[in-house]
């Protein structure tokens, strides 16, 4: 352990050496990977720091305190605080320096109290982020003083000559706008390659930076959305390269991290995005460049969606200037090597000297050539061997230094042929079998553990645990050196935990679009299945953990399936239930929109029912006192923190019909509620170029929308109310996700599905007529019903195309009916008897249609079978076609509404 620190601080000292060479040079930007998450305890994750051990340091309020993790991601223990803990940092003896509302304490390794910084309780107003320099002296940011205190080791007041005014002796910064001013500041790091403090200034939306005694050099940020703006940054890291400094800025309000040039402020790119999967963000608060491993740098997050989000952080070796001094470039050397020498070579400017300096004790040979130069190098060690090259202008005495490394695996022999074969990175089978091929007669082991060798191929049989498995491989013969491998394996056998937003099952309801909402926690990218009426729809997509869309129900019973899979075949247990759809039933509706969020606890729940109907209402399964008045009724209630379900039941005569919606009350969270359109709402296609959703939301409050998981442009007024353009959406249903969040970082989300309908009817084909036989694909079903309901057995569907055959079924000939509905609501049921189509109004009948209608009704011809499916529309219930088997008068009269434009 001791000389895996050193080798750490080597490294570190030798980058900020090459680093220290001249003005830095433009830096590469990082290539980065997903890594696993640390999950283990995680809760509420708020603010890291690392030791130097490697170990990662997380407050976490949720855990009730500090949760202290080893490098390979493993909880080693937790720190109990006595309150809620914000910053953390770590000193070189390995005290832990712990802000928690007015104090900052410092703690030993186990958390025991040692002191407190200053005068204890009441030194801060509000004790955030925390950093340490070289020489050990501590930086608190006050996030509501708008101040940085400083502070000796030993936790004494360090009095600064330029505190403001009304601050405390040994603070710098005031509240404001301009240079060296905050609002709200979050997050302090100490930058060691220039000695500056980096403080993030959340609502004034960038990072300053000062000396240590206080004195304003430079700002990088402005409030925004792109590149080099911030909505709501956070936290800020430093990792240093051979080619200058990157700065990492975490945005809680755009979940993701700005990498960029520390030295020009040049932009770099994104890293991560708003989302729940691999690589996502969700409100993340804090950040931290790990480079214990000096050969597998990562960036370690504290992502609100409750883990630590680790991403592998590579720069690309670059090549140019540093300062005035001369080009230089390096020849690719090979990632690693059984060899104990090798040539670096290269390119330089005229007049220039190459000079290699080794990390360890090779041996570095003359250097040769001029402008094109090598050099050889001898003696290198197993493991890594790094190399500053430095070109130094012979006249100027201006020099260019970039850093390389090789990784030798053995001390010179060849080493053992060895394979694996390629293995899930994650699984939910825990007994595994790893595997591949390796030189005959040799040895492999695994973790320590003999594996089975068998002429030229191994093999080893294990048995994973939950979480992360990482083996390493050793193949050993003894006419080679030993070959060496690691495996990763994470085993998450835990199904998918799906909550699902349904009527209660037995319900009856008189709308035909019914909205299957819900949430799906996992923590790989999941998707969710729906069935209904024994057919399978298309796998619904899970956006930021939450899922909704809307389905036509058939008129009567409807069986629904709905269950959670995740990617590597994890499946939830299946909700399943029955909704009947009755357009006799009474019409209701709930005034507040599903998915509300409100800020205070008092509501009054409104709504519109069909006259002459009683109301019932429970909220979060408890009934409350409704009063009904014509068409309208009400219901004040009290909320309860977290999400309320709304049951509403009309009952008009025999007949019943229940609503359902959802309200979030969260005290200091902001208000959230989307206005148009309804849940239930169904645009027709072509029309949507001309809709947004709009809502509105605590005043001054941010808003991100995404539209199936691409980020949308929102507007948000003055008063907090919002509009989201839409654009011309395909046909299909839509998820939109709405979050809100305020300057304290509290939030909330809503979530709105929104289907765009497809009026096409589906194409039937007549097989036969005595018996009838049909069929129609394109995933419609088919509904077939006389006058004593539902036709049983008559109806089969596979591969997506139901097939009606009346052979031995018992029926009513003069009162049956067939209707096909498309899985977007589009039926044959529309009043279309001719093929001659409207153009731009498909689905929508002509006069021509009313006058053939007019004809079958008075008798002047007989209706054909695929006539009564379109032209057999009347009477109609609260707008949907109830056909009696026949076109008639009354049919005619419906059809003829459609003509002049009004709706059914």
């Amino acid at each position: 352990m001791k000389m895996q620190r050193l080798r750490s601080l080597f490294v570190s000292l030798v980058l900020l050496g090459a680093l220290g060479t001249g003005a830095a040079r433009a830096v590469t930007a990082p290539t980065v990977t997903n890594l696993p998450p640390v999950t283990d305890r995680v809760g509420t994750p708020v603010r890291l720091a690392g030791d130097t051990s490697g170990n990662l340091y997380l407050t976490d309020p949720r855990a009730g305190g500090i949760l202290v993790f080893g490098n390979d991601g493993k909880l080693l223990r937790s720190i109990a605080t006595l309150k809620k803990p914000q910053g953390i940092a770590v000193t070189a003896a390995g005290d832990l320096v712990v802000s928690q509302g007015t104090s900052v304490s410092v703690l030993s390794p186990l958390g025991v109290e040692k002191f407190k910084l200053g005068a204890g309780a009441g030194q801060f107003k509000m004790a955030n982020g925390i950093a340490i320099d070289n020489a050990g002296y501590l930086y608190v940011v006050d996030s509501l003083d708008n101040c940085v205190q400083v502070f000796t080791s030993q936790g004494a007041p360090v009095a600064l000559s330029g505190a403001g005014a009304g601050k405390p002796l040994n603070s710098f910064g005031s509240a404001g706008k301009g240079n060296g001013q905050f609002s709200q500041p979050s997050a302090i790091a100490f930058e060691p390659a220039s000695g500056q403090l980096a403080v993030v200034d959340t609502l004034n939306s960038r990072v300053q930076f000062f000396t240590t005694t206080g004195s304003f050099v430079k700002s990088i940020g402005s409030a925004g959305l792109g590149s080099l703006k911030f909505g709501a940054p956070q936290g800020v890291a430093f990792g240093a390269t051979a080619s200058g400094t990157v700065m990492y800025v975490v945005d809680t309000f755009q979940s993701n991290i700005q990498a960029i040039d520390l030295s020009s402020g040049t932009f770099l790119r994104v890293i991560g995005s708003y989302g729940k999967g691999s690589g996502k963000l969700v409100v993340p608060t804090d950040l931290l460049f790990d480079n214990f491993d000096a050969r597998n740098p990562r960036l370690v997050v504290a992502n609100g969606f409750g883990n630590l989000t680790l991403f592998g952080i590579e720069i690309p070796a670059g090549t140019g200037t540093s300062g005035n001094g001369p080009a230089l470039s390096i020849n690719t050397l090979p990632l690693a090597t059984n060899l104990t020498s090798l040539t670096i070579s290269g390119t330089v400017a005229a007049n220039a000297t190459v000079k290699i300096t080794p990390s360890t004790s090779a041996a570095v040979g003359a250097v040769s050539g001029g402008v094109t130069w090598s050099a050889t190098v001898t003696g290198l060690v197993a493991g890594t061997n790094q190399f500053t090259v430095t070109a130094t202008d012979n006249a100027s005495g201006a020099s260019t230094s970039t850093l390389v490394s090789v990784f030798v695996t053995s001390s010179g022999s060849a080493v053992t042929p060895f394979t694996v074969n390629a293995l899930p990175s994650h699984t939910a089978t825990a007994a595994q079998t790893l595997s591949g091929t390796v030189q005959p007669g040799s040895t492999v082991t695994v973790n320590g553990n003999p594996a089975t060798v068998s002429g030229g191929t191994w093999s080893y049989p294990t048995t994973l645990t939950q979480g992360l498995n990482t083996f390493q491989l050793t193949a050993a013969n003894a006419s080679f050196s030993s070959a060496n491998a690691s495996i990763n394996i994470t085993l998450n056998s835990v199904v998918p935990l799906l909550d699902v937003a349904l009527l209660p099952t037995g319900s009856t309801t008189s709308n035909q679009l019914l909205t299957i909402s819900g949430t799906v926690s996992d923590l790989l990218p999941s998707t969710v299945q729906l069935t209904v009426n024994g057919q399978a729809l298309p796998a619904l997509p899970v956006v930021n953990g939450s899922f909704s869309t809307g389905v036509f129900l058939q008129v009567g019973s409807n069986s629904i399936d709905v269950k959670a899979l995740d990617s590597i075949g994890n499946q939830s247990a299946t909700v399943r239930t029955s909704i009947t759809f009755a357009p006799t039933a009474p019409l209701l509706t709930i005034g507040v929109p599903d998915g509300s969020s409100v800020p205070a606890a008092a509501l009054t729940l409104t709504g519109s029912v069909s006259a002459g109907s009683t109301v019932q209402v429970s909220v979060a399964g408890v009934s409350v006192p409704v009063t009904v008045s014509g068409t309208s009724w009400s219901a004040p209630v009290t909320l309860a923190p977290g999400t309320s379900t709304i049951l509403a039941t009309a009952t008009l005569g025999s007949l019943s019909s229940t609503a359902r919606s959802s309200v979030s009350y969260d005290p200091g969270a902001p208000a959230l509620t989307i206005s148009a359109p309804s849940q239930n709402a169904v645009l027709p296609a072509g029309t949507t170029q001309s809709v947004s959703v709009t809502g509105t939301t605590t005043p001054g409050s941010s808003l991100l929308a995404t539209l199936d998981g691409t980020n949308l442009t929102v507007s948000v007024a003055a008063n907090g109310a919002f509009a989201v353009p839409l654009g011309n959406l395909a046909i299909g249903s839509h998820t939109l996700s709405l979050t809100a969040l305020d300057a304290l970082g509290n939030s909330a989300s809503a979530l709105r599905s929104i289907v765009v309908a497809d009026p096409t009817p589906p194409p039937v084909t007549l097989d036969a007529t005595n018996p009838l036989k049909l069929s129609v694909g394109s995933g419609a079903t088919l509904v077939v019903r006389d006058k004593n309901g539902p036709v049983a057995g008559a109806v089969t569907t596979q591969n997506g195309v139901s097939t009606l055959d009346l052979s031995g079924a018992s029926y009513d000939p003069a009162t049956l009916s067939v209707t096909a509905v498309t899985p977007t609501g589009a039926t044959t049921r529309n009043g279309v008897l001719t093929p001659t189509a409207i153009a731009g109004q498909v689905g929508v009948p002509a006069i021509g249609d009313a006058l053939e209608a007019l004809k079958i009704a008075t008798g002047a011809r007989p209706a054909g079978l695929l006539e009564k499916m379109h032209g057999d529309v009347a009477p109609l219930a609260n707008g949907t076609p109830l056909p009696d088997g026949k076109i008639d008068i009354e049919d005619v009269v419906v059809i003829m509404m459609r003509v002049v434009g009004k709706p059914w």
